[in-house]
């Protein structure tokens, strides 16, 4: 089973049509042996999001940020929980 710490350094991020954002999700293994994770932004039409690198591997104790963004569009305000 493996165990994970997840951080999402997004403070009230907000995306106006035509603009782009992007934000930060630090992903920490707190297990004893490496494991692969994929992160996604669920909710969203994935046309205005991007997420980098899509999947990652870490090893015990090791962390790794990854950039997710939005991207504006014609669109209407949607909001998002991450």
């Amino acid at each position: 089973m493996s165990t994970l710490a997840i951080t999402v350094n997004a403070p009230g991020v907000q995306v106006m049509p035509g603009q782009a954002t992007s934000f930060t999700v630090e992903v920490r293994n707190l297990g004893s042996v490496v494991d692969r994770y994929r992160c996604e932004i669920v909710g969203m039409d994935q046309g205005w999001v991007t997420v980098s690198p899509a999947s990652l591997e870490l090893f015990p104790a090791r962390e790794l940020d990854e950039r997710s963004g939005g991207r504006g569009s014609d669109a209407p305000p949607t909001v998002g929980r991450f």
